[in-house]
């Protein structure tokens, strides 16, 4: 029986071996036959996971014991994740149930929420910037136009958006960054996004819940801020309207100013601590001193690790009561 090598999985690959195959004169029924001997003579094989769910690659040799056999089998398995970090990596904002109907618009990466509380109304923040894996060229988004409201129609904030790294035109009414108070409730959060020649790309509509303060902790969306230079750190730390990074992909190169808004709890302290895929503790920060009432800042340089899935873990804690938060942080080289 003659045998041809075959590198191309593609469908047009597959075809161009089979006529290989009838060209060098190979039997097409012995292979076949082998072929079905094979696999009604497999079996599948169960066992407990040694390690347990620690999210890493284990390698599995299986081995006969019966003379003149060849066992085959994959390489091995990837063990899931602990239940505590399975769910860090998914998101790192809970959904609000909704009615009404919700799209994420692929041409964007959002942020938003609740920064800060101004008497009993939340400042909520939202900043965007294009993403470049789906729009390119002249597809690619250059301003949106948000328009925020209650349930009940009451306007919010109408206005147009540039991306979060562009500087905002003095004189101009675009910014970019969107910052309105809301009183605890549901707002709504509409956006229209437009190319750079103008073109309607897309629409994205999201939910927004503002939370009310009661009297235990509850941990907001961090809001994060990728400084390039120690001068871009220092302002962003003397600014509290600084925008936020919408993404959570972050050069080694940069360093992280996280500010970790807590809503309730009056004597609430916030610790931070940056772990890797199996919960060790690479990173203790301290919170930085100053900063707006109820609001805690971490300091984060990202040049010591090595690129790769992290996860950033808040606790706020007040008396007896302790509340958490994973914020899952990508690594890039």
């Amino acid at each position: 029986m003659k045998f041809v090598a075959c590198a191309d999985t593609t469908f047009g690959g597959y075809t161009a071996c089979l006529q290989k195959f009838f060209e060098s004169g190979g039997d097409i029924a012995a292979a076949l036959r082998r072929a079905d001997t094979e696999m009604d003579g497999g079996y599948s094989l169960t066992f407990k996971m040694p390690q347990g769910a620690d999210g890493r690659f284990h390698g599995v040799t299986v081995q006969s014991t019966r003379r003149n056999t060849t066992t085959r089998t994959r390489a091995g398995y990837i063990a899931p994740l602990p239940p505590s970090l399975r769910a860090a990596f998914a998101r790192d904002t809970a959904e609000p149930v909704t009615t009404r109907l919700q799209h994420r618009s692929p041409f964007i990466s959002v942020w938003f929420g609740v920064t800060r509380f101004v008497d009993a109304e939340g400042q909520v923040v939202v900043t965007w910037e294009p993403d470049h894996l789906f729009g390119v060229g002249p597809a690619e988004a250059a301003r949106v136009t948000l328009v925020a409201t209650q349930p009940n129609g009451t306007v919010l904030f109408h206005g147009e958006l540039a991306p979060v790294r562009t500087e905002p035109i003095v004189g101009s009414e675009v910014t970019n960054r969107a910052a309105f108070n809301a009183p605890p409730g549901r707002v709504y959060l509409d956006m229209t996004v437009f190319g750079a020649r103008g073109q309607k790309l897309d629409i994205d509509a999201r939910d927004l819940e503002v939370p009310a303060a009661g009297p235990t902790p509850e941990l907001l969306p961090p809001a994060i801020i990728a400084a390039r230079t120690a001068r871009e750190f220092r302002e962003a730390v003397a600014n509290t309207d600084t925008p936020p990074d919408p993404g959570r992909e972050f050069s080694r190169t940069t360093r992280l100013l996280i500010r970790v808004p807590v809503s309730g709890g009056a004597d609430s302290r916030v610790s931070a601590r940056f772990v890797n895929r199996q919960g060790q503790t690479l990173r203790t920060m301290d919170a930085l001193p100053g900063g707006a009432r109820g609001v805690s800042q971490f300091d984060l340089s990202l040049a010591p690790f090595a690129p790769g899935d992290y996860v950033l873990l808040l606790t706020a804690t007040s008396g007896k009561s302790a509340v958490e938060q994973r914020v899952p942080i990508k690594v890039t080289g």
